[in-house]
């Protein structure tokens, strides 16, 4: 397979070009998308071959057990619920024969290494389930995030400068009814550090306390960046999270960010672009703004297919840095709150590529700052609310979409917040 040429096209076109030749879903693919099915919310068993009789079935108990070792329940957590059926009669008798088959259930469970003591809640009940079963088993499966509030002094928005102290309060909680899992994890990264660690904490799964409250204090640089980024992540035992991102510029007088994102899938293979550029820009007080743009790219190809059913088999995850930067002119009206900005000069990073094994490459794609969209949604931010400018835009290109949006907050000062 010939070299792929890359002309001077938009970055819509290059993520075209970057598919050519890649063969269809494989059976890899489809095994994912089984999984991606998640854990049956529920199963159901005929555990006994008489309506009287108390001992399970040897090879439907083990079908029960090895769907409660397959739920994975982190650490002590629990392991589920297990509904024990018996049929309508007598009360008293069929209460007591739901009650044994119970213990009779829970003592097989543990012979056959399932240690369900003060983990599976068990229930007997008189009743039988949808076709006579007489056993239904729920995994303890733990679907909401945690809740992460965060707190910082100065505030978010506030402008700092080198040596200043930002002092984070990370505050999560993760009991969600019925099944939580407790928190894992508290971490506070520095983005504009490459993803510095400021401070991590680890937890054990379903121990007490439910809230977890971490204190992190970051010093700003020397020579900081022009935006100071800190994320707050709080992550439970499976793997769920929740983010939180603080901004705290060091110059300017409006600050924000502007987004672009193209995602698609052509014959087996995911494309995603994601380009984040940050702003600054100050005012004179007589209606100028000017300032800087500098943006970085994401830019991830997952391909799918089985790489037996032909040689392109080729993916891709990879950043760049300053990808786009440039200066930035524009016009504010306070109290009409009008704003506009173009972008001049500007500096593009040589787009890397990828040879791929059977030939061809992996081209990562243009700057955007040409495309109709990118200067419309700089050029007519409206006013959202007190200190606060946005505009967006989302369109179809082929099998992808592709958004853009901005956002523009006035700067806090530590005296005027």
């Amino acid at each position: 397979m010939p070299s792929l040429g890359m002309p001077a096209v938009t970055a819509f076109a290059v993520v075209m070009a970057a598919l050519i030749g890649v063969a269809g879903f494989g059976s890899g693919a489809l095994a994912q998308q089984a999984q991606e099915g998640g854990f049956p919310e529920f199963s159901t068993y005929e555990l006994f071959a008489e309506p009287d009789s108390v001992d399970p079935k040897p090879d439907v108990i083990r079908q029960l057990a090895d769907a409660i070792r397959k739920a994975q329940a982190p650490g002590d957590c629990p392991l589920g619920r297990l509904k024990i059926r018996a049929p309508e009669g007598d009360p008293l008798f069929q209460a007591s024969l739901a009650a044994a088959r119970r213990d009779a259930v829970l003592a097989a469970l543990n012979g056959l290494g399932v240690a369900v003591a003060g983990r599976l809640f068990a229930e007997a009940n008189v009743a039988l389930g949808p076709g006579g079963t007489d056993a239904v088993y729920e995994p303890a499966l733990d679907k909401k995030a945690p809740k992460l509030k965060t707190e910082s002094a100065p505030r978010k928005g506030t402008k700092v400068k080198a040596g200043d102290q930002i002092k984070v309060t990370m505050i999560a909680r993760d009991d969600p009814a019925p099944w939580p899992t407790g928190i894992k994890t508290i971490q506070l990264v520095a983005d504009s550090e490459d993803g510095r660690f400021i401070e991590s904490k680890n937890y054990e799964p379903c121990a007490e306390p439910a809230e977890r409250r971490v204190v992190a204090t970051y010093t700003v640089p020397t020579n900081p960046p022009p935006i100071v980024r800190l994320t707050a992540l709080a992550a439970d035992h499976v793997g769920l999270m929740s983010t939180d991102v603080g901004e705290f510029p060091t110059k300017g007088d409006w600050v924000g960010t502007l987004e672009f994102s193209t995602e698609g899938v052509t014959s087996g293979v995911k494309l995603t672009i994601k380009d984040q550029m940050d702003i600054v820009l100050e005012y004179d007080g007589q209606g100028n703004l000017k300032g800087t743009l500098v943006g970085k790219r994401h830019f991830k190809q997952d391909d799918n297919h089985d790489p037996s059913l032909g040689p392109y088999y080729c993916s891709w995850d990879i950043t760049i840095p300053n990808k786009l930067r440039g200066k930035l002119l524009g016009s504010y009206t306070p109290g009409a709150e009008v704003m506009s900005i173009q972008l001049v000069e500007p500096v593009v990073a040589p787009a890397p590529k990828k040879d791929c094994p059977g030939g061809g490459y992996i081209y990562s794609g243009d700057s955007i700052h040409d495309e109709p969209n990118f200067k419309s949604v700089l050029r007519s931010p409206k006013a959202a609310g007190k200190d606060v400018f946005r505009s967006s835009m989302e369109w179809v290109t082929g099998s992808y979409t592709n958004r853009i949006s901005l956002t523009l907050r006035r700067v806090r000062s530590a005296g005027n917040p």
